[in-house]
């Protein structure tokens, strides 16, 4: 027979609160009397693809774990691949309940990213339910291992499709800012900033593989304080913008329209040259090909930062609980001694990184 304190939680805490427990506090287990989880979902396949990522992929079911005692126990999801070893399992998920569905998207990151499997190559994985009693993951009970049968596709965002013109950075003869994949097929993105060429114009147009043999044009039929859209049209007249700034530009291949609405992230801070009001300087451009924010060449004084979105308060990243997390509204203020950085925020793993350059 076993002892196990009622609040496993507070088992970390020392040697001092342990003896001040009561009898009340002690849970009594019997090892002998333990059931296991048993994995109840019947389904083999999972079917990935671009088309079907914001779908539910698969549904993970099981029966309950039973320690003899009214705690709920909590659950992992542990998964390798078909010939790794459960010593090395990664975690695709954590819950209370007996079920966990997981989507298109997100299955596939999982297998791409955390178990290094190839994109278009059909393949096995295996899996097993972790039972366990309180945040420090004790008396672990294990189901049997169940396989899955599928086929990630590639989880780079790129396009061979770019945004090209005299209101671009690099004008009309590129190269291109980068237009990348969305969870909906057709329709991408690009974020760019758009001013005024010599001439006063703020034209642009969309082409792909960053040559003029298929390119859009379009006209604006729309706008507002934070934005504009309109229509596409296959080698159609120029688009105009009718006001400068950074912009999140969205096309829809299949409908030929798109949008475009004032949107960034910066660096704000009493380490940035303009202080906590802003407007913030260091303006973030992002990487699809590992879905990340970064600033090359950013220079700080001692003090701290946050990132924020369109040089307001309303959407905010702070540290979390350890340096190089990141937690949004209640995140405390990023440290920074005087120096040049090459900043990455990674809002997919919710991390940054401040890399002082040499």
């Amino acid at each position: 027979m076993k002892k196990l304190i009622k609040y496993l939680s507070l088992v970390g805490i020392g040697a001092i609160a342990l003896n001040s427990c009561s009898d009340d506090d002690i849970i009594q287990l019997d090892p002998q009397n333990y059931s296991t989880p048993k994995i109840t979902t019947t389904a083999s396949t999972a079917e990935l693809s671009e088309e079907t990522q914001v779908e539910t992929a698969f549904n993970f079911e099981w029966s309950a774990a039973d320690y003899g005692v009214t705690t709920p126990p909590k659950y992992d999801i542990e998964v390798i691949a078909e010939n790794g070893s459960f010593d090395n399992a990664k975690i695709l998920g954590s819950t209370q309940d007996l079920a966990y569905a997981v989507s298109g998207k997100d299955l596939n990151s999982f297998v791409v990213e955390s178990l290094g499997l190839v994109p278009n190559v059909e393949t096995t994985i295996n899996y097993r339910i972790v039972s366990y009693l309180g945040t420090h993951k004790a008396e672990k009970l294990f189901s049997e291992t169940k396989s899955i049968t599928l086929t990630p596709f590639s989880t780079d965002l790129s396009t061979p499709w770019g945004l090209v013109g005299g209101a671009t950075v690099n004008g009309w003869n590129g190269p291109d800012v980068q237009f990348w994949k969305t969870t909906t097929p057709g329709v991408l993105e690009a974020y760019a900033n758009l001013s005024p060429d010599s001439d006063g114009k703020m034209e642009f147009k969309i082409r792909k593989n960053n040559e003029w043999v298929e390119d859009f044009g379009g006209t604006v039929t729309a706008t507002t304080d934070n934005g504009f859209s309109g229509t596409l049209a296959a080698g159609g007249s120029n688009i105009v913008a009718p006001k400068a700034g950074n912009y999140k530009i969205t096309i829809d291949l299949n409908n030929l329209t798109f949008t475009a609405v004032l949107f960034q992230w910066g660096i704000v801070g009493d380490a940035t040259p303009n202080g906590w009001d802003g407007p913030d300087a260091q303006v973030l451009s992002f990487d699809g090909t590992k879905e990340i924010w970064y600033f090359n060449g950013a220079v700080l004084k001692d003090g701290e930062i946050k990132f924020r979105q369109n040089d307001k308060w309303e959407i905010d990243y702070g540290q979390g609980a350890t340096p190089g997390t990141l937690i949004e509204k209640t995140g405390s203020n990023i440290p920074v001694k005087a120096g040049t950085y090459d900043v990455i925020m990674d809002l997919k793993n919710l991390t940054y990184t401040l890399t002082p350059v040499q």
